[in-house]
């Protein structure tokens, strides 16, 4: 006796159902098309993700990878603006700046010189001062040219008090006197009158 086929055993005393052995392939794993692939390199297929997505600590379903998180995953130019896409990204340069780009859009940006074509819109004395983007420009008030007139310490007035000669006549003569120290006279080398005498 013999057991069926599905079956193992000595087909006399037991017959015992062989597991179906399934096969791994890439019909069956139902990878993500857009987001994954099926690597077929190696003993048992896998879903590898896309260029653009990833797996959250390596496993599970690949996700989008945000490129404009980190400058170091994207080649931006420091005047454009990174614009994440479902599986990619690309780069806009800023208002402010033209985009000098050969081949791919917002890698290479140049900053518009405002005050020197012209465009800006500075009033009278305001003077224009270039900026980078995402600023373009800046309007500035220049500073006083007017020298500064220190008050005329001759003349008297309400607001600038002053201490001119001319305010009071009759005090600083005497002031200067006072404050002009005399020459004293030389002692005197004659002698002294003789003392008259005393009555005895």
């Amino acid at each position: 006796c013999t057991c069926l086929d599905g079956y193992a055993g000595d087909g006399v005393n037991s017959c015992t159902l062989i597991p179906e052995v399934v096969l791994t392939t890439c019909a069956n794993l139902d990878c993500n098309m857009i987001t994954s692939y099926c690597d077929e390199v190696g003993e048992t297929p896998k879903c590898r993700c896309n260029d653009g997505y990833i797996q959250f600590n390596g496993k599970g379903k690949c996700h989008d990878a945000n490129e404009c998180a980190n400058r170091k995953n994207n080649n931006c130019h420091r005047f454009a603006e990174c614009v994440n896409t479902p599986g990619s990204f690309h780069c806009v340069c800023m208002e402010g700046s033209n985009d000098v780009s050969i081949e791919t859009n917002g890698t290479s940006c140049v900053s518009i010189n405002e005050c020197r074509d012209g465009t800006h819109d500075c009033k009278g004395e305001e003077i224009c001062i270039n900026r980078n983007p995402p600023e373009k420009f800046e309007c500035v008030l220049p500073p006083s040219s007017s020298p500064t007139i220190s008050p005329d310490p001759t003349i008297f007035s309400s607001e600038t008090p002053s201490l001119a000669v001319s305010s009071f006549p009759s005090i600083v003569p005497s002031a200067i006197a006072t404050a002009i120290p005399t020459k004293s006279s030389p002692p005197s080398l004659e002698p002294s009158e003789t003392p008259s005498s005393v009555d005895s």
